[in-house]
């Protein structure tokens, strides 16, 4: 019932648009932007972070969650965010291991960790106060 209101795109994200190198192992639990040693470097097409969020605010208006789980990727990225872009979201849910998050916090969000493995996964959320 909701497939008007989505579009796929066959992209990796990176910090902006063209290749990306992926390792890629063969059941696809170890492969990111990150996984060197295991299974085989591939090239993908990808999207660049601020083209995308451009992309959904254009056609959406304001983003109100962007939930980002990309083995990796997301430590790239995130800091490649406009401020513009920043602005359009007002929340972020990542599955990641820590990374740089000082652009987030600068930019008025509060962080708070919802899921810890204890094994360096965790999930993270980031809301800006209204």
């Amino acid at each position: 019932g909701f497939e008007d209101r989505i579009e796929f795109i066959n992209s990796a994200v990176s910090t902006e648009d063209g290749q990306l190198e992926i390792g890629v192992e063969s059941t696809g639990r170890y492969s990111g932007v990150d996984c060197l040693e295991t299974g085989s470097r591939q090239t993908f097409a990808a999207i660049g972070i601020n083209t995308l969020l451009s992309r959904v605010s254009a056609t959406l208006g304001g983003i109100e969650i962007v939930k980002i789980d990309c083995e990796g990727a997301e430590r790239q990225f995130l800091p490649a965010i406009s401020n513009q872009n920043l602005e359009r979201v007002s929340g972020f849910r990542i599955e990641s291991r820590e990374f740089e998050d000082s652009s987030l916090i600068a930019a008025g969000f509060t962080k708070s960790t919802t899921f810890n493995d204890g094994q360096g996964g965790y999930v993270f959320d980031y809301h800006r106060q209204s």
